[in-house]
């Protein structure tokens, strides 16, 4: 009678202890060199990538991607090739996303060339409001809303204090200075 509950209590731990079938895949991920800042309080406030993935990897299409990648620290002015592991979540949320992406490896870290320019959207002028995603800090220097990236406005200050102080919706045109700080070089 021992042996046979001995066996029994082994067989229910070699069960419950086997590895559930693992929900997640690798996939590959290119990075653009610069992110956009997102304000959409129900579903994800930050900085947007901007993705290539799978086979659209090295063409001219980019995807606006809305999530966290962990274990990942971007920074402007660099193309990322990554591996992550992309793991779809049973119970999905309604103001949750339900797939969680995890660094596996930076393939490469490609520094873009400092003329080169992307375009931003600063402000957005909706029929029934208006939302900035810049901010001011307390010296008056413009920030990308939600991060640390300063805008160095130069000639254009006046003109994008204006058109904020106007509710405008705003696009501008920038290059990188360095990793925390990008040129306004034109207003849309």
């Amino acid at each position: 009678m021992k042996n046979t509950i001995f066996a029994l209590i082994l067989i229910f731990i070699g069960i419950t202890s086997c590895d559930k079938e693992e929900s997640f895949e690798l996939t590959n991920m290119r990075i653009n060199h610069y992110q956009q800042p997102i304000n959409n309080y129900e579903l994800f406030t930050g900085m947007s990538y901007y993705i290539q993935e799978g086979d659209d990897i090295g063409s001219s299409n980019w995807t606006s991607f809305q999530h966290e990648i962990r274990g990942f620290e971007f920074e402007f002015g660099y193309v990322y090739d990554l591996t992550v592991e992309k793991e779809e979540l049973e119970n999905e949320l309604i103001d949750h996303p339900n797939v969680i992406y995890t660094l596996r490896k930076i393939n490469s870290k490609s520094k873009i060339d400092i003329e080169t320019t992307f375009d931003l959207v600063l402000s957005i002028k909706y029929t029934n409001g208006y939302q900035a995603l810049l901010k001011k800090d307390e010296f008056s220097n413009y920030y990308l809303l939600n991060s640390n990236i300063k805008i160095d406005c130069g000639d254009l200050y006046e003109q994008l204090s204006e058109k904020i102080e106007n509710e405008e919706g705003i696009q501008g045109t920038f290059k990188h200075i360095d990793s925390q700080t990008i040129q306004l070089l034109k207003l849309n």
